[in-house]
Order: C-alpha cells, then sequence, then structure tokens
C-alpha cells in the first residue's frame, strides 16, 4: 500500500523502495508455506483488497517509469515465470522424478523446520513477544538455511527435473537454449 501512495504522488525512487520491501516481505512469507500454498500464493487471497502479485507487478511498473527498462523487465519477467513454474507444478507429482524418498522425507522435514521457525520468530517480534529468543531462533535459522541449502542442491545435480519444477528460477532468454526462426 505505501508504495502505491508513493507512486501516485510521483515519488518514484521512494515507491521502488517500498514495493522492493513489499516484495522481500512475500518472499518470507511464501517461505513460511507448504508447498501447495507456495504454488498457489501469487493467486492467493488479497489481503485489504490486494495480492501478493501487486507487490511484484508494482515494482515492475515504477522501475518502467524510473525508465529502468531492464529492472522492469526482470522484474516483470521473474513474476510471470514464477507464476508460470508454480501452475506447471502443481499438476505434477513429485514421486513421477523418482526421488529418492529419504531425500524427500528430508526436504519435507527441513521445510517445516523453516515454518516453524518463521512462526516462532514472529510470536517473539510481537509486541507481547519474548525478545530474548529471537537471537537464537535466528542462530537456528541459519542452521536451518544452510541444511536447505545442502538438501537443493543434492536435488540440484541428482534430480535437476524434481529441482527445476519445486523451486522454480526465472532464466535470462541467453541461458534458455530457444532456438530462434
Amino acid at each position: 500500500g505505501l508504495g502505491s501512495a508513493h507512486e501516485a504522488l510521483g515519488q518514484l525512487p521512494l515507491a521502488e523502495e517500498e514495493y522492493r520491501r513489499a516484495v522481500d516481505i512475500s518472499e518470507t512469507l511464501r517461505q513460511s508455506l507448504d508447498v501447495q500454498s507456495q504454488r498457489t500464493f501469487l493467486d492467493g487471497e488479497p489481503i485489504l483488497g490486494i495480492k501478493y502479485a501487486s507487490a511484484y507487478e508494482g515494482l515492475a511498473r515504477v522501475r518502467m517509469k524510473r525508465n529502468d527498462w531492464i529492472g522492469s523487465l526482470e522484474a516483470s519477467e521473474a513474476t510471470k515465470a514464477r507464476a508460470f513454474a508454480d501452475k506447471l507444478a502443481q499438476s505434477l507429482d513429485e514421486s513421477s522424478f523418482g526421488v529418492d524418498k529419504r531425500m524427500l522425507n528430508e526436504l519435507r522435514e527441513v521445510e517445516t523446520q523453516i515454518r516453524n521457525n518463521l512462526r516462532r520468530l514472529d510470536e517473539c517480534r510481537a509486541p507481547e513477544g519474548d525478545k530474548s529468543a529471537i537471537p537464537g531462533l535466528e542462530f537456528e535459522r541459519n542452521q536451518i538455511d544452510e541444511d536447505y541449502k545442502r538438501i537443493k542442491e543434492k536435488l540440484r545435480i541428482n534430480y535437476p527435473e524434481f529441482f527445476a519444477s519445486r523451486f522454480p528460477q526465472p532464466v535470462s532468454i541467453r541461458d534458455g537454449n530457444i532456438p530462434s526462426g
């Protein structure tokens, strides 16, 4: 909402900063969701009449207004690529990629740890929360993130099709190896 207000007032640098902050918050929120909810995140329920995708779209729009065409294209295409990959992944069965069940269980366990850690951090950061627990939870989150990176790297190497569907990333046109004509 703050990005929209700054944009309406013509304060484009502030609007871009607020949209970028909203995108970062959205990404953190998205991480706290289970896989199925992550895949429908950009289509999710509006909060105060605004969908999550609005932050991504606003960032692209403000960058375009600031004549940052490359930044605008990157923001726009990353959002579209994420939405497309999420829709595609909804129709796929994880088992169809032949991923080792132990590896899938390890992935699910670490994702559950991430969600639980984020919820506990939110509770501690609330006005009535236990602020003294925050450093320990942040340390725990760093360790969980390292485990998550390790698991994702194993999946990327050993099960690239699964990795691509589960962790969609935008690819530049140059890297896509799409034949012309």
